[in-house]
């Protein structure tokens, strides 16, 4: 009997254990890139070429694919780092749909990864919204361009 419960026990552990593991760690970061991260901190962490823009800011016409995105279906164009204060606050994504898909075929690909990530929040036209406890993320499909915009979410 005592053994019984023990197992019981132990394997309701492994259990909770498992589903923890499985749920989702990610916090909507641009390719891990933590908010409030200076520009030199990220020059030194990402293997994207970044230059730093008039505005403060920093641009990148690096066209790697995005790391923690699954999708095949659009293909970066260039990435603007936003800083406020000299911190990382935002990051817009300007991309253009693989070949073989159109704007609206990649949004679907898009949100349908990012709803299984992410907290889905609103629609607005061509706009998804999800959020994370650190982050807002939008998708937005033009004719053919798409933007991903990671930000740093505020105290509300």
């Amino acid at each position: 009997m005592k053994i019984k419960k023990i197992l019981t026990l132990l394997l309701s552990c492994f259990m909770i254990l498992t589903l923890a593991a499985c749920s989702s760690t990610d916090k909507g970061y641009f390719e891990g890139l933590e908010w409030g991260k200076s520009l030199n901190d990220i020059n030194n962490s990402t293997k994207r070429v970044l230059v730093a823009t008039a505005e403060g800011n920093a641009k990148s016409e690096d066209t790697t694919p995005i790391e923690n995105l699954e999708t095949k279906s659009i293909m970066v164009t260039d990435v603007t780092y936003m800083f406020t204060a000299d911190k990382l606050c935002e990051v817009v994504v300007n991309a253009e749909p693989s070949q073989s898909y159109n704007s609206f075929d990649a949004l679907e690909e898009i949100k349908a990864e990012f709803t299984e990530k992410y907290t889905f929040k609103k629609q607005e036209a061509n706009t998804y919204r999800w959020e994370t406890e650190q982050s807002v993320i939008s998708v937005t499909a033009f004719d053919s361009r798409i933007i991903i915009t990671y930000s740093q979410k505020t105290a509300q």
